[in-house]
């Protein structure tokens, strides 16, 4: 019931979060309907942050769970390790910067997640044309920082997010993780191996937690 409720508050936010920020950039809705808007985001937001640490404890116990169980985790006495951690907020947005003429990522640049769309657009257009790069914001699913920021969507996003980052976590103490900076295809090869344990064990967690 406590993550129904949980995520279910998620999709009203999302989905509140996208009628603000269509209601600014087609100015055709009324500043009452927008402080309406804005006031039952604040509404939802408040209650979801009085259930996320809860939630966080119930599904990082999951995912310890059956780690445990698939033998995957390097182990310390009774210490998983790492330690399953991470916190359901929204992670930064990432600015990425490439040459107009050639798919290139040159810089990546993190900024508040609470960015307007107008201003993200005017960001991307004056690298365009003062520096001449092409320039993307993109939202991101997740951040392998410890504890991990996850951006909670429905629960099985949620779970395949979660699981992915902490595999990156893993193989930080691995060669494949240690030396992930040493070349594009090593970077690959990470995020490759990342997304096939996460969609792996985030399906089997999501089968499980809606079966009890």
């Amino acid at each position: 019931i406590l993550l129904d409720e949980f995520f279910d508050l998620e999709g009203k936010i999302r989905y509140t979060e996208n009628q603000i920020d269509r209601a600014f950039a087609t100015e055709q809705t009324s500043t009452g309907e927008r402080l309406e808007l804005e006031n039952s985001l604040s509404k939802f937001k408040k209650q979801r942050r009085s259930l996320r640490l809860d939630v966080e404890a119930i599904l990082e116990a999951e995912i310890s769970t059956l780690l445990r169980e698939q033998e995957i985790p390097l182990n310390a006495g009774k210490l998983l390790f790492p330690p399953v951690d991470f916190t359901l907020v929204h992670p930064p947005l990432s600015l990425a910067i490439s040459p107009r003429d050639r798919i290139e990522r040159v810089k990546t640049i993190l900024l508040d997640p609470d960015v307007p769309i107008s201003e993200r657009e005017d960001l991307e257009t004056r690298i365009f044309h003062e520096e001449n790069m092409a320039a993307l914001v993109m939202g991101m699913g997740g951040l392998s920082t410890y504890p991990s920021i996850i951006a909670s969507g429905d629960l099985r996003r949620t779970l395949v997010i979660a699981s992915h980052e902490w595999l990156h976590q893993y193989l930080f103490f691995r060669p494949l993780g240690f030396n992930v900076y040493q070349s594009q295809e090593m970077r690959t090869l990470n995020e490759t191996t990342a997304n096939i344990f996460g969609n792996e064990l985030g399906s089997l967690l999501y089968t499980r937690i809606v079966g009890k």
